[in-house]
């Protein structure tokens, strides 16, 4: 059995040695109407990013963990467009800045 996905990534982040953040991530369409939509299901991940590293070396891995990731909507005064953003809690456990790119995966794809 396979399912379709569709995988959202974000520009790179930088993350301090040490350092705690929460960011709120957005998918959405051209009219700025959220594509969050909470009858699927969602993960985020962090992906080391490898950018500037020459391709033919070996890269250090970079160990960024998500202490805790939601949904959340704002309440609506009337029943209008979607705004379901991604809450995501980083965590940078090493001694040095880990540079990563936040990807966020939706199954089944729409």
């Amino acid at each position: 059995m396979a399912a379709s996905v569709n995988v959202y990534t974000w520009p790179q982040l930088a993350l301090d040695a040490g350092a705690t953040v929460t960011f709120v991530h957005s998918v959405v369409d051209g009219n700025g109407i959220s594509i969050i939509d909470p009858d699927r299901w969602y993960w985020m991940s962090a992906v080391p990013d490898w950018g500037y590293n020459r391709p033919d070396r070996p890269v250090s891995a970079a160990t960024v963990e998500i202490v805790s990731q939601w949904a959340h909507r704002d309440r609506q005064s009337s029943a209008g467009a979607n705004n379901t953003t991604w809450f995501a809690t980083w965590r940078n456990p090493e001694s040095t800045t880990v540079l990563f790119r936040p990807k966020l995966l939706e199954a089944p794809a729409p």
